[in-house]
């Protein structure tokens, strides 16, 4: 049971509609749960990852820029964002991969009544390894991508004068 933007794009008889538009259809077609199919599977996905990577990150810049300076090393900054970055994304890949597995079994349409029976059924084809396949491939995609993103923020944050701790 796709969610409304999914629809939107590979239904025809969505095409053309608004978000409200699309989700007012589904719930009228299929219910109120159509409307939110995947929504705590994303939520198990966004939270552990922006938490693991905004947190890391900043931890890991203060604590290189701090100890550069103390240990007269004088690291760029630049240089500092980017060890940060490339640190940051591991631990960031593997704190959403969990939550990126329920994903991915809720866009194949999987039929679950409830999220709980989806985090069940995915237990149950191989216990907790089970939610980190496709770790290797997910580190490899996912690492470039929020090393890439992490850089540029630190890089405008710096721009902007902005310190990692807000002051």
């Amino acid at each position: 049971r796709p969610r409304p933007q999914f629809r939107m794009v590979a239904d025809p008889k969505y095409a053309g509609l608004t978000m409200p538009q699309a989700c007012w259809k589904l719930y009228k077609k299929e219910g109120i749960g159509s409307v939110f199919s995947g929504f705590s599977a994303m939520i198990a996905k966004q939270v552990p990852y922006t938490i693991t990577k905004q947190c890391v990150f900043d931890l890991i810049t203060f604590t290189m820029m701090t100890s550069t300076r103390i240990n007269g090393l004088g690291l760029p900054a630049m240089t500092c964002s980017i060890i940060a970055a490339v640190l940051t994304s591991v631990p960031s890949c593997i704190a959403s991969q969990p939550g990126d597995v329920l994903l991915t079994q809720t866009y194949k349409g999987s039929n679950h009544a409830t999220y709980g029976s989806l985090v069940r059924d995915v237990y149950a084809s191989g216990g907790i390894p089970a939610f980190f396949t496709g770790l290797k491939a997910r580190l490899l995609m996912t690492s470039t991508i929020i090393t890439i993103q992490l850089v540029v923020y630190d890089f405008l944050r710096q721009q902007l004068r902005y310190t990692t701790s807000g002051f």
